[in-house]
């Protein structure tokens, strides 16, 4: 995937003063502050559905932990599936466009979960479908959204921008879980009262307010402006996608760090969301917690992933010489 920066100054010309606090110096440029500040309330919602989801698994399923490994890597897989198609694709489209595209069907994947839930239609095969789908356009958006920072922001300060990305699913993780089992009690209470899904109108409320938190990105990325030049660089022609995506792979295998970077990433991924797997069937099973409780639990592991992306921007831009492995 093509890495290229545009060479412009972002859309704004920031103050000619050095921010104080260099950790979210990025933040200066208004078209990045938006889509950041908007991404912090959709990931939210995201976490939201991430434990009411967990929960609904284990309640239709009568507490399968297998069900949960389906749905997990119904998701992944499809991620990884179409991870490299999503990066050619990035490279040769309207980034801001396309997310309207991705954001917006993000959107629709969460509200047709939340009806589904709602109605009391819902079955272990649809979640699968679902997560699969939704790990799709993940494998777009993801790439999508990466090549668009550089667009709204000065290369000195990209690297801030990039770390600043980072915090955004990260902070939400400290904020969304506990919000979810805050809700999943008062939405399944409200349930009861107007004769709706019981317990189930809990999640799907969750899963509603997802799909809410995606109108604010939609907002932003609608009327954010790209410079021209931008726009020009980003999408200029290039060569068939397949042999772009064979380029990349023959430079990976080129470079004595890159495979191992690699590897470790891969299997940072592979194990790493674990957590999301063991926390519900352990909070439930074992220690016997209610959605709060559980909630909290998410919360206080997103809390060390937040601190430690934002040591890394408050480093600023840096050059670190890497050994040949």
């Amino acid at each position: 995937m093509d890495s290229t920066v545009p060479q412009t100054e972002g859309p704004e010309t920031p103050s000619e003063q050095k921010p104080r606090l260099q950790t979210f110096r990025a933040l200066q440029y208004r078209n990045f502050r938006l889509l950041w500040i908007s991404l912090i309330v959709s990931s939210v919602g995201t976490w939201m559905q991430i434990v009411a989801q967990s929960l609904l698994i284990l309640q239709i399923t009568h507490g399968s932990a297998l069900a949960l490994g389906i749905v997990s890597l119904a998701q992944s897989s499809s991620f990884f599936l179409f991870a490299l198609v999503g990066g050619g694709v990035a490279d040769r489209v309207d980034k801001r466009r396309f997310l309207l595209i991705t954001q917006s069907l993000s959107m629709c994947l969460a509200f047709l979960l939340g009806i589904l839930t709602l109605t009391n239609v819902i079955q272990v095969w649809t979640i699968v479908l679902l997560a699969f789908c939704s790990g799709t356009v993940l494998s777009f958006d993801q790439p999508t959204r990466s090549s668009l920072i550089p667009m709204l922001v000065p290369r000195k300060d990209l690297m801030n921008a990039i770390s600043l990305q980072a915090t955004v699913f990260n902070g939400a993780a400290v904020l969304g879980p506990a919000l979810a089992g805050i809700t999943i009690g008062l939405l399944a209470n409200a349930g009861h009262l107007i004769g709706l899904a019981g317990p189930l109108a809990g999640y799907a409320g969750n899963f509603l307010l997802n799909g809410v938190s995606f109108f604010g990105v939609l907002f932003v990325l609608y009327f954010i402006h790209v410079p021209q030049e931008a726009i020009e660089q980003g999408t200029e022609k290039r060569g068939p996608m397949l042999e772009s995506i064979r380029a990349a792979l023959g430079a990976v295998r080129r470079d004595p760090v890159l495979p191992w970077v690699l590897s470790g990433y891969g299997a940072l991924l592979f194990f790493g969301p674990s957590n999301t797997l063991i926390l519900p069937i352990f909070a439930t099973q074992i220690l016997h917690l209610n959605a709060f409780q559980l909630g909290l639990l998410f919360s206080a592991a997103g809390l060390g992933t937040l601190i430690g992306a934002l040591t890394v921007a408050s480093l600023g831009d840096f050059k670190c010489e890497v050994p040949h492995v």
